[in-house]
């Protein structure tokens, strides 16, 4: 548990106390974060991702944002209730509010979005990005 207070002009809140999730502007926080961040991808199943270089790419991360790739949305959706039962397990939770898809289908070389919303998290539907034309080649 952590605490802070405000300084309003010359006025000291009252104490303001935190019972879960990392205190912000802590210098420890970055490095806590990406610590649990780390073993909750851990968890990923290696097995979906997306064939890329010769490579399987499961998941990327920048800063607090976690990009998840798979070749079908059931994979997807394994894989983002695994990542959600460990940020459980560490006291955070997802967003499904903050959280999109982008649901891409390579077709006669052509790239493009099929628009339809299919990811849950807890319950609640994410939102999806539908690309306005198609894009590659």
């Amino acid at each position: 548990m952590s605490s802070t207070r405000l300084v309003l002009g010359n006025t000291l809140s009252e104490e303001i106390t935190s019972k879960r999730g990392i205190k912000q502007g802590d210098p420890m926080s970055v490095h806590l974060f990406n610590a649990v961040i780390d073993l909750c991808v851990q968890k990923l199943n290696c097995n979906i991702g997306y064939m890329m270089g010769g490579e399987k790419i499961t998941y990327m991360a920048f800063a607090d944002d976690i990009v998840l790739f798979a070749e079908s949305k059931e994979g997807l959706s394994v894989n983002v209730e695994l990542l959600n039962n460990e940020l459980r397990k560490a006291g955070f939770e997802a967003n499904p509010g903050k959280c999109a898809t982008i649901s891409i289908d390579a077709r006669k070389g052509k790239w493009f979005s099929d628009g339809k919303s299919f990811l849950t998290i807890d319950g609640s539907k994410c939102r999806r990005y539908p690309l306005r034309r198609p894009t590659g080649t």
